[in-house]
This record gives C-alpha cells, sequence and structure tokens, in this order.
C-alpha cells in the first residue's frame, strides 16, 4: 500500500466529492484517482521511470504537482517540486554574522 491508496479508497467511497479546489474550480476523487493512474502509467511505461529514481516538476502553482507527487507514490521515484519563480538573487535572506 502507498500514498495513492488514500485517493483510490475516497474515489471509491466519495467519487464525486471534490478532493482539489484551485481559482474557483474543483477537481473530484474520480478525476484525481483517473490522473494518477494516468500519469504513474506514463512515468513508468513511456518514460522508464520507477524506484530509486528522481522526477521533477517545474511549473506554476497549479493541481498538477499533486497527480505527480501521488503518481509517483505508486511507481516509487523520489519528487523534486521545483518553484518556476525563484527567489531573487542576492543575500538579503541569508542571515550575516
Amino acid at each position: 500500500m502507498d500514498l495513492s491508496h488514500w485517493i483510490a479508497r475516497h474515489a471509491e467511497f466519495t467519487p464525486d466529492k471534490p478532493a482539489l479546489h484551485f481559482e474557483g474550480d474543483s477537481l473530484s476523487y474520480r478525476e484525481l484517482h483517473r490522473r494518477i493512474g494516468g500519469a504513474a502509467t506514463l512515468l513508468a511505461t513511456k518514460h522508464g521511470v520507477g524506484p530509486g529514481d528522481r522526477a521533477a516538476f517545474l511549473g506554476a502553482h497549479v493541481p498538477d504537482p499533486f497527480v505527480l507527487l501521488f503518481s509517483a507514490a505508486r511507481v516509487g521515484p523520489l519528487v523534486l517540486p521545483l518553484n518556476w519563480r525563484p527567489a531573487a538573487a542576492g543575500p538579503s535572506h541569508i542571515a550575516r554574522e
């Protein structure tokens, strides 16, 4: 059993209940479960991703990182979400002695 099992259980018992809300829209547990399954299949078959590999997500703040996180739980890679808007260069956020 992996982390994606949690979504599968919700999709089984409350398929139409909103799982995610984003910009005035929502994604049901059924649709989230479907997307996770599709992404897991793509990761494993098309891209050859498996346990011990690394998968990164670089993108805007959208529901897709959640899909990647749960699909990676099925397939086995380590997930690294990347921020597409990195902090400005410079030491302004680093404490100095």
